[in-house]
Parts: C-alpha cells; sequence; structure tokens
C-alpha cells in the first residue's frame, strides 16, 4: 500500500498536467475563432 500512495502524486499530477494543456489549448483555440 505504501508504494502505490507514493506514486498516486506523481500520476495525479501528471493528469493535471495533461488536462490544464488541454484547456490551454482550448482556450486559444476558441479566441483563435474568435478573432476570425
Amino acid at each position: 500500500m505504501a508504494e502505490t500512495m507514493t506514486e498516486l502524486p506523481t500520476l495525479l499530477g501528471k493528469r493535471l498536467d495533461t488536462s490544464w494543456q488541454e484547456q490551454e489549448n482550448m482556450a486559444l483555440e476558441a479566441r483563435n475563432l474568435g478573432a476570425n
């Protein structure tokens, strides 16, 4: 259990990083569409 508990934060961190990047990409695309 201890090993999986220490690995959880890194896995969650990676998921959060990817989700944030996706949100930023969506925002940029929305801005581009709005500008056009």
